[in-house]
């Protein structure tokens, strides 16, 4: 059974102002119970090798 996880793009700017709680509601809904969620900020050019690497582990990206 692979391991899940996720990547959270424009969302984890929301991190930056401090607003963790608008940043937990907007992806609470995102990970499974018991999910795991990475929140990543990755350049552009780096998107399609972020992209390649979660599906390899069975993971997803969500921008």
């Amino acid at each position: 059974m692979a391991t899940g996880g996720a990547v959270v793009g424009s969302a984890a700017d929301l991190t930056i102002d401090g607003n963790f709680t608008a940043l937990a509601d907007s992806i609470a809904d995102k990970v499974p119970p018991g999910g795991a969620m990475i929140v990543a900020q990755v350049a552009g050019d780096g998107m399609s090798e972020c992209r390649a690497t979660m599906q390899e582990i069975g993971g997803t990206v969500i921008q």
